[in-house]
């Protein structure tokens, strides 16, 4: 009986400084620490999907329809087993809780501010869907755990955005991820395309552009990090032009994890430069 009181105590006291993967060891020491765990009363589940997951009610991942659950502890467990082959280094799983968290901030915000674009977010790709499209494994880790997520936008008809009669219509060119505007029939919206669009669109575009700059200055102004072209470029964002094609293109290069965009000249101009650049 004390020892049972003592592990009560201590079990309320410390469960709250600890991870999921020590809460769901800690349940398998005894049956006492079993019921403290699974009864969520210091709302330490809850901390823990929040801090590795980046969801604020429990539910399962967006491949699974984000249904409501009854309790942090199950949701974690959904999460977990979802993405469990990002667990076998301390580093991937930081990738996939880094992922996790910037999609769960990103929807806290689109839903308070831009329900329409959070309601355009496609369900993430399972572990084989994800394999089939990049059979050789050319997409860094960090790109697997963002599509993994979140499979880009949904769909949307060319033809609808374009259309200059329709005022209904023309206002889903702001439901890019990335932001969009018109000016009188100029029309950016940055969408984040799913991965087999991106694949398609980034292996047509890349062949269009220089990764390679013709002088020094160029070089330069890119921050040094003009790479050789990708052998699997990935169209992470376009924006819809005249007859549906893509007229801006940010390409994520899967040699250097870097994400690109071209200038006028078509030279790509690195978005993420190191911090030692003078750009």
């Amino acid at each position: 009986y004390h020892m049972a009181v003592i592990i009560a105590d201590l079990g309320e006291h410390y469960i709250v400084h600890l991870s999921g993967e020590e809460l769901s060891r800690c349940a398998q020491v005894c049956k006492t620490l079993r019921t403290i765990v699974e009864s969520d009363e210091t709302n330490s589940w809850k901390k823990c999907c929040r801090a590795e997951f980046g969801i604020i009610e429990p539910c399962t991942p967006p491949r699974l329809g984000s249904k409501q659950l009854v309790s942090f502890c199950l949701a974690w467990q959904s999460w977990r087993k979802e993405f469990s082959e990002f667990y076998n280094t301390p580093e991937d799983a930081l990738l996939l809780q880094r992922a996790a968290c910037c999609w769960g901030d990103l929807k806290i915000w689109l839903q308070d501010n831009a329900a329409p674009i959070a309601g355009s977010l496609a369900p993430g790709l399972s572990r084989l869907e994800f394999t089939a499209l990049d059979r050789e494994g050319h997409l860094p880790l960090a790109a697997k755990a963002i599509y993994r997520i979140h499979n880009g936008q949904l769909p949307v008809a060319v033809s609808a955005v374009l259309d200059p009669h329709s005022p209904t219509s023309r206002a889903n060119a702001w439901n890019g991820l990335f932001g969009g505007y018109i000016f009188y029939e100029h029309i950016v919206n940055m969408r984040m395309p799913s991965l087999d669009e991106a694949f398609r669109i980034g292996s047509r575009r890349a062949r269009q552009f220089k990764w390679h700059a013709d002088d020094g200055s160029r070089a330069r102004a890119t921050g040094g990090l003009i790479p050789s072209p990708p052998e699997k470029p990935i169209a992470f964002a376009v924006s819809f032009a005249k007859m549906g094609r893509p007229e801006k293109t940010y390409i994520l290069h899967n040699g250097t994890g870097h994400i690109y965009v071209p200038r006028e000249d078509l030279v790509m101009l690195c978005c993420n430069p190191p911090a030692t650049s003078t750009a």
